[in-house]
């Protein structure tokens, strides 16, 4: 029992899948980007193997243009359809007469080309279809009931064969030159015919060697490319004709047709010129299969010459001609029934219902994948708003205001899915990453001694002194070194301000939801708006930042349990004296670096400094508190400034390396006038006294210290600076602002003029949705997919 699937009710069983076919390439052709390739029947062969003369005898009628060289320059795609023989009668009964063919059910022969739907109206150029607007004084369908349409020329009938090819010619010139040139635009030509069956065939250019006349130099490549662009889809089914009277395994089409389909599954070859072969010779053994082996196997046909082409011969005269040629040929009288023009036209149909029937389900999944995407394109765009009220407007506006305001925050806080899924770091992180890796690294790499000399300190030391001299170290001093050194950090909080700003501008760009595209103006109020609240949000951001270290200069608190201790410190220093060489008291230079906290034997410190030049011994001799061995008379000096330091007294804490330098302290008092004469000058570029050595090294100490704990307070008082005065501020204000500048029903139309893009995407979408849904309408007239065995 041959398999069939089942279709509506009224609907033709087989034959009937063509035609939906047809109608659905119909569609495809007006949506552009077909989802799926469909099945069809594609014609190739070399220029006069007869290609043109077997399209001609599967119509039955005189279409194609013929001449020298490539007449076929386009891709031409035939639609046959088998529509039932109308009688003579007025215009209006053979209106009814077909229509009322078309809804009854019956065979093939009878079925009309729509498929058999049951609705009868969804026929997109059914023989049934009504002539209404068409011209009252057209050609009658007397010829046969014939006619032909072009796609390129919607609801005009073509009655005169010769008609259809002067347009074929005309629309070729239109699109490909006249230059004999190419091109791969098709050209969708239907034929409506009772002495047809339903089919669809693609005719290709045919295969050329060399360029004539003023034809491209690469002719060949070109013609090939296309053909191969048709044959390569899975789908095709490649119908390759060859002249019989020439070497077969030289057949272009054939070499063409291995080449995507190397098994021969999908190609069907037809032997042309059987007639033509010299005498005493034939193709038996290619039709049989035995010299290139095709699983559909060759048709051998024998169509019109030249001489029957330009004395008129019929069709109909021809064919019987060619049953005559091989039912007596004692070569082919045995495959006669396989040979011809009618076997090849029932195996064509028979092969193309086949592939059609197991191509429909995947065509209605794409389909229906392609209008869904379509419906969530349009739903993405939603209406048109100038039809709402301006209640439904107000509302539209809110819910975007708010949507925004919520995207907004999402992203700073990191639950955006869009977020989530990207490859690199976004929204809130670069936040993080502005606090952590760009201002803490930076603030960390600052030094307290920082663009400050040791003759810089000698020189701030000598100047808190006075004319007098002190007995101690000036504190006057280290507070004016431990201010220059923190008003360093200033610059640094402002950029970590400036940078989390624009961090808030990128994320401020990233939260537009897709709806928001629809509206231009809109958009470009949001971000400013946006804007403005970040900039105002950003002046008390920096002015807080800037008082961090206002606050900090505003009192040096010497008393900080995290400063260190004096004590420790002066042990520190003397560690290094007592380390000295006594037999080469010389002191080591000033700007070495910063000393290492040691605990050294002090005596090698003493003996240096009693073997100084100009050194004293003191009747009291001082011991280390850390040591607790005698110290020299420069280290007893030190003790007793201590003595006088002892408000510094603390815990000791950690000690911090050096960063980039700034301008010296003398610089500073070279730009406020201050100068110092030259003998003086050069008095502070001599070798420091032990004192000085000592003074300065218990100042730099104690300045690193001190801004440790400055800068420690810094980083951690910043970034929450920041994100109160600003992040916050911004989460917390964003959606009530844009309420407040935006909301106002007087910039309704304004706001939610839509751009011309949208407006003409909308239209498109539309329009693809209803040529997607009339495709699916047209699948779903077979209702079941299911093939009995």
């Amino acid at each position: 029992r041959r398999s069939s699937p089942r279709l509506g009710p009224g609907a033709a069983p087989m034959d009937a899948l063509i035609p939906i076919i047809n109608r659905l390439q119909d569609v495809f052709n007006c949506i552009g980007r077909p989802p799926v390739d469909l099945p069809q029947i594609v014609v190739i062969g070399s220029q006069s193997c007869g290609k043109s003369s077997v399209l001609e005898s599967i119509v039955g009628r005189d279409f194609l243009p013929r001449g020298t060289g490539i007449v076929t320059r386009r891709p031409m795609v035939l639609q046959l359809y088998n529509v039932p023989a109308a009688p003579s009668m007025d215009r209006s009964r053979q209106k009814a007469s077909s229509l009322g063919t078309s809804a009854s059910s019956g065979s093939a022969g009878g079925a009309a080309h729509d498929g058999g739907a049951a609705s009868g109206g969804k026929d997109a150029g059914a023989a049934a279809a009504a002539a209404e607007g068409e011209d009252e004084d057209a050609e009658p369908r007397a010829a046969g009931g014939e006619w032909g349409e072009f796609l390129h020329r919607p609801g005009k009938r073509f009655y005169d064969f010769g008609e259809i090819r002067s347009e074929i010619a005309r629309e070729t010139d239109r699109i490909a030159g006249r230059n004999k040139g190419i091109s791969s635009t098709p050209i969708t030509l239907k034929i409506f015919s009772p002495n047809v069956l339903n089919l669809t065939l693609v005719d290709l250019p045919g295969i050329t060697r060399l360029p004539v006349g003023d034809q491209p130099a690469d002719i060949e490549e070109q013609v090939r490319d296309l053909c191969l662009e048709f044959i390569r889809k899975p789908s095709a089914i490649i119908l390759a004709v060859s002249a019989a009277n020439t070497d077969i395994t030289n057949s272009d089409a054939l070499q063409l047709a291995q080449e995507v389909d190397p098994e021969g599954d999908r190609t069907i070859g037809v032997l042309t010129k059987l007639d033509l072969m010299d005498r005493g010779t034939d193709a038996i053994d290619v039709l049989l299969g035995r010299v290139i082996p095709l699983r559909r196997g060759f048709v051998g046909v024998v169509c019109r010459s030249q001489r029957d082409i330009v004395d008129a011969t019929s069709v109909e005269a021809a064919r019987a001609k060619e049953h005559e040629f091989f039912a007596t040929h004692a070569a082919y009288r045995s495959v006669a029934g396989r040979m011809g023009i009618p076997f090849l036209i029932a195996l064509l149909n028979a092969i193309l219902m086949a592939s059609v029937r197991r191509s429909l389900p995947e065509i209605k999944s794409k389909i229906t994948a392609m209008l869904l995407d379509i419906t969530s394109d349009l739903d993405a765009l939603g209406e048109p708003v100038h039809a709402q009220s301006t209640a439904t407007q107000g509302a539209l506006l809110l819910s975007l205001l708010s949507r925004f305001a919520a995207n907004f925050v999402d992203v700073i806080d990191g639950r955006s899915e869009d977020v989530v899924s990207e490859p690199m770091l976004v929204g809130g992180s670069r936040i993080g990453m502005v606090f952590d890796q760009h201002f803490a690294r930076r603030v960390a790499s600052m030094g307290a001694l920082d663009g400050i000399a040791d003759h810089d300190i000698r020189l701030a030391l000598r100047n808190a002194a006075g004319p007098r001299g002190a007995l101690f170290v000036p504190e006057d001093a280290f507070v004016i070194l431990v201010k220059r050194a923190v008003r360093r950090l200033e610059p640094a909080g402002i950029e970590c301000v400036e940078a989390v700003y624009h961090e808030l501008l990128q994320i401020a760009q990233r939260a537009h939801p897709t709806e928001l595209a629809r509206f231009g103006e809109l958009k470009e109020k949001i971000t400013d708006t946006v804007q403005a609240l970040l900039r105002r949000a950003l002046v008390p951001s920096q002015t807080m930042v800037s008082n961090l270290v206002h606050v900090e200069l505003a009192h040096v608190n010497i008393k900080h349990p995290d400063f260190p201790d004096v004590n420790e410190v002066m042990g520190e220093v003397q560690a290094v004296l007592s380390d000295m060489d006594p037999e080469n008291p010389g002191l080591p230079g000033l700007d070495d670096g910063s000393l290492p906290p040691r605990d050294l034997d002090g005596g090698a410190a003493a003996a240096a400094v009693s073997r100084a030049p100009g050194s004293v011994r003191s009747a009291v001799t001082y011991r280390s508190p850390v040591t607790g061995k005698p110290l020299g008379l420069g280290a007893e000096r030190l003790a007793m400034s201590m003595r006088g330091l002892d408000s510094f007294g603390g815990a000791r804490g950690p000690h911090r390396g050096a960063a980039p330098r700034m301008s010296s302290l003398r610089e500073g008092l070279a730009a406020e006038g201050v100068g110092l004469p030259h003998e003086i000058d050069a008095m502070l570029r001599e070798q420091p006294t032990l004192d000085e050595y000592c003074q300065v090294e218990l100042m730099k100490r104690l300045l690193c210290g001190y801004f440790e704990i400055v800068r420690k307070t810094f980083i951690d008082m910043v970034p929450k600076t920041v994100m109160c005065f600003l992040v916050n501020h911004s989460k917390e204000h964003i959606q009530a602002e844009l309420v407040r500048v935006l909301y106002s029903e007087a910039m309704f139309d304004d706001l939610l003029r839509e751009t011309d893009n949208v407006s003409a995407k909308r239209r498109a979408c539309v329009e693809m949705r209803s040529l997607l849904v009339r495709a699916l309408d047209i699948v779903n007239e077979v209702r079941d997919f299911h093939v009995l065995g």
